[in-house]
């Protein structure tokens, strides 16, 4: 039987990757081209980033190999399958060579059927891999600039703040609060002994309870010491 998996990137807005319409219709324009049957498409329920290998439709997609169901599959490129290498070289050496399936990308004309195609595969692979690397240090570099010039990320509005017309906007009390945190910390406090001083002294989460998390605590602080190991 054949299969087509169809991908979104989660980070949208670094990827130039086709919608799931635009990924199912190239697909099937392929099929229709060279004949090869109009196959059953596994879509990923939402965007989701191709370094995770843990996906509901990659998962059934290899289960489908695996129990000899699916004999072609189909894919608009190599990169929604994975970016990551290792993921990359397994599914083609666990999955795709053992079970003998043609593995085809429409984008990049790669048929893996042909040694020439294995060969694509694993360079296109590694590219793949370079490329998600980049673009997690692009997106890095981006949110830490606005965050350095007081532009809101969306989500939570982190403690400390308020938003306003898409700025951030530094509350005074708060400000005070993290002062005092950063303070216990340096002066030697671990967070259990800060969590309970805020209880103590009646101060609230940004959502109103009563006691913190560790987990904020030591987010709150990493963010502003720098420190990637907080205890």
């Amino acid at each position: 039987m054949i299969y087509a998996y169809i991908r979104v990137s989660g980070q949208t807005n670094y990827d130039s990757g086709l919608s799931i319409e635009e990924q199912r219709d190239r697909i099937t324009a392929y099929c229709e081209a060279k004949d090869i049957g109009y196959p059953e498409f596994i879509i990923e329920p939402r965007a989701v980033s191709g370094s995770k290998s843990n996906r509901p439709g990659f998962n059934r997609l290899k289960e489908l190999v695996l129990t000899g169901k699916a004999k072609v599959v189909l894919v608009y490129d190599l990169s929604r399958l994975s970016r990551d290498l290792f993921d990359s070289v397994e599914f083609l050496k666990k999955y795709v060579d053992r079970k003998g399936v043609r593995l085809i990308s429409v984008n990049e004309a790669i048929d893996l059927s042909t040694s020439i195609g294995k060969q694509s595969y694993q360079m296109t692979s590694l590219a793949n891999e370079w490329y998600r690397e980049s673009v997690s240090k692009r997106m890095i570099m981006v949110k830490d600039h606005m965050r350095r010039t007081g532009q809101y990320l969306g989500g939570l509005v982190p403690y400390g703040f308020t938003v306003k017309d898409g700025q951030l906007i530094p509350l005074e009390y708060e400000q005070e609060i993290i002062t005092l945190i950063l303070t216990m910390y340096k002066e030697g406090s671990n967070l259990s002994a800060i969590r309970q001083k805020l209880f103590q002294l009646g101060i609230p989460t940004k959502k109103g309870k009563p006691r913190w998390s560790i987990k904020v605590l030591s987010s709150l602080i990493k963010e502003r010491t720098d420190n990637a190991e907080v205890i």
